[in-house]
């Protein structure tokens, strides 16, 4: 009987530890399009990034928008909307001397875009949280 009292109880704070009850720290007021909102720089948990209002945009060392190709770190981007509405894609040109060697583009959709914070997530259900600087 006391074996199962601490497994029933083992069982209970596991769960109650593992609940998905994660917040996601954004509130306020909701600013209209994505793609008009992200224009401007975010801090997103690992460093900074900027989005320009020209379609190009740079992270700082460590940011969730760092790429990495052949040990070299891709800190520049460019960004436009998708074709579905709250939703930015972002590219990465990795190239070499001899020129551009292949492209990525991933989408972000935003699950929340408030004007101080916006949550991305892509195909992949990677999740960002980016707060206004």
């Amino acid at each position: 009987m006391k074996t199962n009292v601490l497994f029933l109880l083992l069982c209970i704070g596991f769960a109650i530890a593992c609940g998905d009850d994660e917040e996601s720290g954004c509130s306020g007021e909701s600013c209209g399009d994505v793609t008009e909102n992200i224009i401007g720089s975010w801090s997103d948990g690992f460093g900074n990034v900027t989005f320009n209002s020209d379609g190009t945009g740079l992270a700082s060392d460590m940011s969730f928008f760092v790429q990495e190709y052949d040990s070299i770190e891709y800190k520049t981007f460019t960004w436009n909307p998708c074709t579905e509405d709250n939703c930015v894609e972002v590219n990465w040109n990795f190239t070499q001397s001899m020129g551009p060697i292949f492209a990525v583009g991933i989408d972000y959709t935003a699950e929340e875009n408030f004007c101080n914070c916006i949550i991305l997530t892509d195909v992949f259900t990677n999740r960002v949280t980016l707060k206004r600087q």
